[in-house]
């Protein structure tokens, strides 16, 4: 199966399921983020996508979605001596 055709039928069955097509370098960047946010060991990660080194996928496809608001919240917090009052709500 081409990667066009392999498209081609998740497009119709995303029609069908009622759910949005993504694009499969799309979905591949989703799953390699998940899996660097959830501190997968790196050749692991690269075993499954394919990449030849950690450099690519750190640089193309490393987000950290699920942790910027905690990690904000933790700056917030070792800095919140400093921060004038009006600031820290």
């Amino acid at each position: 199966m081409t990667q066009g055709s392999f498209a081609s039928r998740l497009k119709r069955i995303c029609r069908w399921a009622g759910v949005e097509f993504k694009s499969l370098h799309k979905i591949r960047k989703t799953v390699v983020t998940e899996l660097m946010d959830h501190q997968l060991p790196m050749p692991l990660i690269q075993s499954q996508v394919g990449h030849a080194s950690a450099q690519t996928s750190e640089s193309f496809y490393h987000f950290n979605n699920k942790t910027k608001k905690e990690n904000g919240r933790k700056i917030a917090t070792a800095l919140s001596d400093f921060l004038p009052l009006s600031l820290e709500a």
